[in-house]
């Protein structure tokens, strides 16, 4: 690596580690178990990663302690998937941290990882014990991914409508895994659809279709409404939820501000973020009751920036 390589990818690594400990100062959040452990993984990372601050609001309670690092691109994506799988090793050599495998392992062992795998995240939710908190690996997968797809939603083991496979097995772009340091575990399955062609090519999937009209077909006139709003749009399924959550995606943040009445909480998240000028994506996660209330109490919020 030459010098200026090497330059580069210190100046990477700075970033994210300053646009971690940026949010963790605006909403106070401590450096519990296992921040330090996800910071070094962070900053021995080289090559573009896209880095994602979230923080989830229950009512009057916010969860900051939010972070998860991205592969940019498929050979990084792929990179990050086996150091993934070493940081919960070294959580587990924690005493009081215990990690489920059985799900991820499962899954792995399909017979079609690498082939149809183009990326992978991993990233950590803090809660002030460490029972409560948790370590998130999602997979990416290709287009014509049914085998993986069939795969999650047998682990999941939810009763999925003969329409809700349908569309699951058609425009899955992520399955998500949970591992909760008590030794819980769970999956989710995240159908997806892009407006606009602006994401890295990482996410330039090819699905869709599917999920809008199943979206239209099951879903209120308010989500099928605020869908036509989006850059971006997810969904997330699993046996766990009470309901599904739906993911709104906007390049600009204050395209995302129009159409949503946050709580006082998330307000404040709002108001730290909206003088971000390096915002790429920001999300904004709800369930379709919480969009009938008048005012949102219950939603998260992700902020997306590329070093």
């Amino acid at each position: 690596m030459n010098q200026t390589s090497v330059f580069q990818a210190n100046y990477l690594r700075e970033k994210r580690l300053d646009f971690i400990r940026a949010h963790q100062i605006a909403f106070d959040v401590e450096p519990l178990f296992p921040l330090p452990l996800f910071e070094d993984l962070v900053s021995n990372l080289q090559g573009s990663y896209a880095l994602e601050q979230s923080c989830k609001i229950e009512s009057d309670v916010l969860h900051a302690g939010r972070f998860l690092i991205i592969g940019n691109t498929v050979g990084d994506g792929l990179n990050l998937l086996p150091r993934s799988l070493k940081f919960l090793d070294s959580i587990e050599n924690r005493v009081g941290a215990s990690i489920n495998r059985e799900l991820i392992d499962a899954f792995l062992k399909t017979g079609e990882f690498p082939e149809k795998v183009i990326g992978s995240t991993v990233g950590i939710d803090l809660r002030p014990t460490i029972k409560d908190s948790s370590v998130k690996i999602h997979i990416l997968i290709d287009k014509d991914s049914s085998d993986l797809i069939n795969k999650a939603i047998h682990l999941d083991g939810g009763e999925y409508s003969d329409d809700l496979t349908e569309m699951l097995l058609k425009d899955t772009y992520m399955i998500g895994f949970d591992f909760f340091l008590d030794g819980r575990s769970e999956i989710e399955i995240y159908p997806i659809f892009e407006q606009g062609g602006k994401l890295p090519s990482l996410l330039q999937c090819g699905k869709g279709n599917s999920l809008k009209r199943y979206i239209r077909a099951n879903f209120s006139q308010k989500v099928s409404s605020l869908i036509n709003t989006t850059n971006v749009f997810m969904a997330g399924f699993s046996r766990v939820n009470k309901e599904p959550v739906l993911y709104f995606g906007f390049y600009d943040f204050v395209d995302a501000l129009k159409y949503f009445n946050f709580n006082g909480l998330a307000n404040r998240v709002r108001n730290f973020y909206q003088h971000q000028d390096h915002l790429c994506l920001t999300w904004i996660g709800v369930t379709e009751s919480e969009l009938e209330k008048d005012r949102l109490e219950n939603s998260r919020i992700y902020f997306r920036v590329f070093c």
